[in-house]
């Protein structure tokens, strides 16, 4: 009896180890794809961090929130609003400047190189997902593997399709040459 009670006992405590191993398998997607139906941007100067629905214009809803236009730098609705901010970079969700993106907003653009400004970070949402980036405005960028500009990094440069294998999905801070 003491034999069948022990393996009753070990069936069912495998029967409760493999339902709990599928219960952290299967949330563990549902993390990594939070907030993945969103695009973001910040303003360098005060921190504020819009999002809009994936599909939906952001810039439409930075404008609506704020009063501010964002404008590349090379357009030229910058001359007719009153209040712009200029797009500097966009991070991408995939490479090949795919998927959603993560905006980082100025209030002027990068046509000289008189210093580094970034964002110290993008906030848990954007952890673990950028894969490409681009510079507007003149801006070249520099993504880091961690908070505040440390770590591993890629950039400064003007655009990269990909960011590498040591660098994709790893950024958490971003800098421009502004």
């Amino acid at each position: 009896m003491g034999e069948r009670f022990a393996r009753r006992h070990v069936a069912e405590l495998v029967g409760v180890l493999i339902g709990a191993a599928l219960v952290v398998s299967s949330a563990t997607p549902a993390r990594a794809d939070a907030g993945g139906g969103e695009n973001c941007g910040v303003f360098l100067e005060s921190g504020l961090t819009i999002c809009a629905p994936a599909g939906d214009d952001l810039h439409a809803a930075v404008t609506a929130q704020t009063g501010y236009t964002i404008v590349d730098g090379d357009e030229t609705d910058a001359g007719r609003a009153t209040t712009v901010s200029y797009l500097l970079a966009r991070l991408y969700d995939n490479a090949d400047y795919g998927g959603a993106y993560y905006e980082v907003w100025g209030s002027s653009g990068c046509s000289s190189a008189v210093g580094v400004r970034g964002v110290a970070d993008i906030g848990v949402g954007w952890y673990g997902r950028v894969s490409s980036f681009q510079g507007f405005s003149s801006c070249r960028v520099k993504v880091w593997q961690n908070t505040s500009f440390t770590g591993s990094s890629v950039g400064f440069a003007s655009s990269s399709s990909y960011v590498g294998a040591v660098m994709n999905d790893q950024t958490r801070s971003v800098q421009v040459v502004y």
